[in-house]
């Protein structure tokens, strides 16, 4: 009934900045609409919860009752696939073929006048999980565009509640 309150950012913040895979779970939805749960008004709340942590807009989010039980093994269910994909990643073959139809889509600006050129991409596991990028030529992608490419990786399933960190041209 709340929302999501500046604790519930900060809590938020510490899991992303550790590196850990999460999903948001929204309690008391018994409270929330009573009996009548519809799927329509869970994705108004989970759009609120978006809007309200943008920054952790990637983490699955569903609405459960601890006191009905409603979706309750769904949820954990939910948790435990977020963390088998954190371990098992994406082939760097995969994560090169996303940011490869991204970089299609959406050109970088140029840099120095000079366009950069996508040359591959590795998934390096660990905590947290970074995405190593190579350009040709070596130069640095603006802030924005780097954000545009997390965004396209965190659009495909398998990266759903994986927070990543992208490194261009790293050696």
């Amino acid at each position: 009934t709340q929302g999501v309150t500046r604790d519930d950012q900060r809590i938020l913040t510490r899991v992303i900045d550790a590196g850990c895979g999460f999903g948001i779970l929204a309690n008391k939805w018994d409270l929330v609409v009573g009996s009548r749960a519809s799927r329509k008004t869970e994705a108004t709340m989970a759009d609120a919860v978006k809007r309200a942590a943008a920054f952790a807009s990637f983490a699955p989010i569903m609405a459960v009752s601890a006191q009905t039980g409603f979706q309750v093994m769904r949820g954990l269910t939910r948790a435990l696939e977020v963390a088998r994909r954190q371990r098992t990643g994406l082939s760097d073959r995969d994560t090169a073929v996303i940011l490869q139809r991204a970089w299609t889509r959406q050109p970088p600006p140029r840099v120095h006048g000079r366009l950069a050129r996508f040359q591959q991409a590795r998934w390096v596991p660990g905590r947290p999980i970074r995405v190593s990028v190579t350009t040709a030529p070596k130069s640095l992608l603006p802030l924005g565009y780097q954000r545009y490419l997390i965004k396209q990786l965190h659009a495909d399933s398998r990266c759903a509640g994986i927070p990543l960190r992208l490194r261009v041209n790293e050696p």
